[in-house]
């Protein structure tokens, strides 16, 4: 993988991180945000690691309307954790990640949309431990967050694809 040219961007603990697509999300489905942290003394460039190393931050779902339809959102601003300064400083990935269940009531259906930014986030001491993920790896086609008829019936509840969001 070629990284030359790719921007770093400085954020700080409790910067809000925006996602903003070149073109409005057209498929029905969630939106994920994950961070990794690059190995100490290794940079992006170098970071291809698939170990358990990934950990949520956000995640958001449909709101179900009076009449029973869901109505994903479209537009996306985040926070890096700022509640925990255990989030230590250095280089991450954040992963964004955008699963279309258009087709989800197909085993295989849901379609992953990725994009990964590298950021450096100052400020932020310790070692955090949260549940870490590993990509490729954690999601199943099976996983209720997957495996759904977001049509007919109308689903009454959504649960998002694995990894509880970091809360400290």
């Amino acid at each position: 993988m070629d990284v030359t040219g790719i921007e770093t961007v400085d954020v700080v603990i409790g910067s809000i991180v925006n996602f903003n697509p070149v073109k409005p999300i057209s498929h029905p489905g969630p939106v994920n945000f994950y961070m990794a942290k690059a190995p100490t003394g290794a940079s992006l460039a170098e970071f291809h690691e698939l170990a358990p190393v990934w950990f949520k931050i956000y995640s958001d779902g449909p709101e179900f309307t009076s009449s029973g339809t869901l109505t994903w959102p479209t537009e996306f601003a985040e926070t890096i954790p700022s509640s925990s300064r255990r989030l230590g400083g250095g280089v991450y990935l954040l992963r964004v990640v955008h699963i279309g269940l258009h087709l989800a009531n197909f085993l295989n259906g849901a379609q992953l949309y990725v994009v990964c930014a590298h950021i450096s986030v100052s400020s932020g001491t310790g070692t955090m431990r949260p549940n870490l993920l590993s990509f490729p790896g954690a999601y199943s086609p099976e996983d209720p967050g997957f495996f759904i008829n977001i049509y007919h019936p109308f689903p009454r509840s959504y649960t998002p694809p694995v990894g509880d969001v970091l809360v400290c």
